[in-house]
């Protein structure tokens, strides 16, 4: 345990140092100098001191940014006994009067240790418990069955996306996708094969989208894609890609007629909004324009270019 004692009479405070040293504690003489480079456990401070007294250093130790508590103790006569409220007022733990007893010296580190311990102890659980909680946390924000990330996620993640919109323009599109007569497949081939599928599906949308770009599952059979500081042309391209990908793995499906596989449709639609209503708007025109891929044969690609003029591409 490291302990400063501070005072201006050498005098006075040389027995502590002694007792101090004793118990086998290291000491400081110079307070705020010497607490500012490194943390201290036990503060042993008189009261009245030029230029700066004990209440103001113990104020600023109160203040001071160390990750441990610091135990503080002033060390006052009994003439100066009328400050002790003030003292404690201010963040001090403990009084010591003068002169100072060994035992009274003793009894106070025995308390000191006892209390910064606890401190360490309780910074040392909350520590953990927020580590916990950041752990819980990402967890609920990531879907349980694909690993890819969830409704949650995506509105944890929009704030990002707003903040990025407004301060850089950056352009972003949305691609929304929806596995081909999911449904029958589940009726077909079981839940269990189903959930092969959203797996496979899922993987396959991470593996080849760019870093920088993003996958959720939206619910049911439905992704959706962020595509972040990307041209219309550039998401499209990255569309087709991930459609052709998923096709590529050759799943069967005998219900998805007249692909015979398992085959994906995307809406795609910019989002370019600064508030969450805007966000919605971009969804919406993701939606339609999934819609609008079902409707021509599935497989496809349509995209919505401003203005919402649907153009689709198998």
């Amino acid at each position: 345990m490291n302990v400063l004692v501070v005072g201006d009479k050498d005098y006075e405070r040389q027995p502590v140092v002694k007792v101090v040293r004793q118990l086998g504690h290291t000491d400081g003489t110079v307070a705020w100098d010497y607490y500012s480079r490194s943390h201290y456990d036990v503060v042993i401070s008189d009261y009245l001191m030029p230029q700066m007294n004990g209440l103001e250093l113990c104020r600023k130790v109160r203040l001071a940014p160390h990750p441990n508590y610091t135990y503080f103790v002033i060390v006052s006569s009994r003439s100066e006994s009328d400050n002790l409220l003030a003292g404690f007022q201010s963040g001090v733990d403990d009084y010591l009067p003068k002169p100072v007893s060994e035992v009274e010296l003793q009894c106070r580190l025995i308390s000191a240790e006892r209390v910064t311990l606890m401190h360490r102890e309780l910074a040392q659980r909350n520590s953990q418990l927020l580590h916990l909680s950041s752990e819980l946390k990402a967890e609920s924000r990531r879907d349980a069955l694909t690993g890819v990330g969830n409704r949650l996620r995506f509105q944890d993640d929009l704030i990002r996306y707003l903040d990025e919109y407004r301060r850089y323009k950056h352009k972003y599109y949305l691609g929304l996708c929806d596995i081909d007569n999911f449904k029958k497949y589940n009726d077909t081939y079981g839940h269990l094969e189903g959930d092969k599928v959203l797996k496979q599906v899922a993987q396959t949308l991470v593996r080849h989208s760019r870093a920088s770009d993003s996958c959720y599952r939206f619910g049911g059979e439905e992704f959706l894609l962020v595509f972040t500081e990307q041209e219309c042309g550039g998401a499209l391209t990255a569309c087709q890609r991930l459609r052709k990908a998923v096709e590529d793995l050759n799943i069967r499906h005998d219900k998805n007629t007249p692909y015979q596989k398992v085959t994906l449709s995307i809406g795609l639609a910019p989002f370019q909004a600064d508030d969450a209503a805007g966000v919605d708007e971009g969804l919406k025109v993701a939606d339609e324009a999934l819609y609008q891929s079902k409707n021509n044969g599935r497989n496809q690609v349509t995209e919505a270019a401003p203005g919402q003029t649907l153009k689709t591409q198998a």
